[in-house]
C-alpha cells in the first residue's frame, strides 16, 4: 500500500494527490438522537433566559390596588348609560337600578360606586350633583347609600311614588291586547313592590285586571304561576278573537246565502176602470 500525503490524501502513481473519499451518511438513528439533542439544548437555553428576566414583586395587585378596587375604565367598559333631566320618574329610577346591575359586575367600594355614577350624568342631572356635593361636609366621602337616597328625593318624590302606585293598583285591561296590558302592568308595578314581591301576589293583581271575558276563560287556571298565566291569556286572547273572526265570517254568508234565494217583489196596482184620481185643486172659484 501506499503512504498517505502530509494532508491525509493517497498519492498516485503520477505524484499527484487523490482525495479521500466523503464519509458515509449517518443513520436514521443517529440523525434523530442529534435533533432531540438540540431541543434539549434549546430548551435548557429558553429556561435560563426566563430565570434571568425580572419578575414583578409577589401581590403586585394587591400592593398597587390594597382593597381590589376596580378602575373607572373598567367601569366605562360595562357600557354605563347617561342620565340627563327626565320627565318619566321611573326612567330615573332605572337608572338607578341599571348601575347597581353594572355595579354587580365589577368590584369597587361604596365610595367609588358615587363617584363612577356621576360622570354618567349631564346636564340638569350633572348640576344636580355639583350642588350636593357642595353642601356636604369637607372631606366628606358619599357613599353609595346616601347618593341613591339624595337622587331618589330630587328625581322620584314619595308623592309621586305614590301616585304611581295607586295607578298601578286601579289598571285594568279595558279594551288593550293582553300584551299591551302586561306591557303596562310590568311597568306600573316597579312602583307597587310590596304588592308584586311575590308571585301569588303578581299573579293576583295580574288577573285581577283582566277583562271579565278572559278571567271567565282562566277560571281552571288557579295553580299556574304569573308567567304560566300570561301565557295562558294570551293564547286565550288569540283563541277567543279567531272565535269571533270565524262567527262573523259564517254569519256573512248566511245573510249573502239568503240574498239570494230571495227575490223582491214589488205590487204594482192597477186602476181597471176606475177613474184616475183627480189632483188636488189649487185655482179659485169664479165669482157667481
Amino acid at each position: 500500500m501506499g503512504t498517505l500525503g502530509s494532508d491525509g490524501a493517497r498519492p498516485s502513481q503520477g505524484g499527484e494527490d487523490i482525495p479521500n473519499p466523503p464519509p458515509a451518511p449517518p443513520s436514521l438513528a443517529d440523525a434523530i438522537a442529534v435533533l432531540l439533542s438540540a431541543t434539549t439544548d434549546n430548551a435548557r437555553l429558553l429556561r435560563e433566559l426566563a430565570q434571568r428576566q425580572p419578575h414583578p414583586p409577589p401581590n403586585f395587585q394587591a400592593q398597587n390596588n390594597p382593597e381590589g378596587e376596580t378602575r373607572y375604565v373598567d367601569f366605562t367598559e360595562t357600557r354605563p348609560p347617561m342620565f340627563t333631566k327626565e320627565d318619566e320618574p321611573l326612567e330615573a329610577d332605572d337608572w338607578l337600578r341599571t348601575m347597581e346591575h353594572k355595579f354587580s359586575l365589577i368590584r369597587c367600594s361604596e365610595t367609588q360606586k358615587p363617584l363612577f355614577a356621576a360622570q354618567q350624568l349631564r346636564r340638569a342631572a350633572g348640576a344636580w350633583w355639583e350642588n350636593f356635593l357642595a353642601i356636604q361636609t369637607p372631606g366628606h366621602q358619599v357613599t353609595w347609600t346616601e347618593f341613591k337616597d339624595a337622587f331618589r328625593a330630587h328625581y322620584i318624590p314619595e308623592g309621586l311614588m305614590a301616585m304611581k302606585a295607586e295607578e298601578f293598583l286601579a289598571l285594568r285591561q279595558g279594551d288593550k291586547s293582553v300584551m299591551e296590558y302586561v306591557a303596562k302592568f310590568n311597568h306600573l308595578s316597579q312602583y307597587a313592590i310590596e304588592h308584586v314581591n311575590t308571585d301569588r301576589k303578581k299573579k293576583a293583581c295580574f288577573m285581577c285586571g283582566l277583562n271579565t271575558k278572559l278571567q271567565t276563560m282562566m277560571t281552571t287556571c288557579q295553580n299556574a304561576t304569573y308567567y304560566e298565566a300570561v301565557n295562558i291569556a294570551i293564547a286565550s286572547e288569540e283563541k277567543n278573537k279567531k272565535h269571533k273572526e270565524a262567527k262573523k265570517k259564517a254569519t256573512s254568508s248566511s245573510f249573502s246565502g239568503r240574498g239570494q234565494k230571495r227575490q223582491r217583489i214589488i205590487y204594482h196596482p192597477q186602476s181597471h176602470g176606475r177613474f184616475p184620481a183627480q189632483p188636488p185643486f189649487c185655482g179659485s172659484f169664479p165669482p157667481l
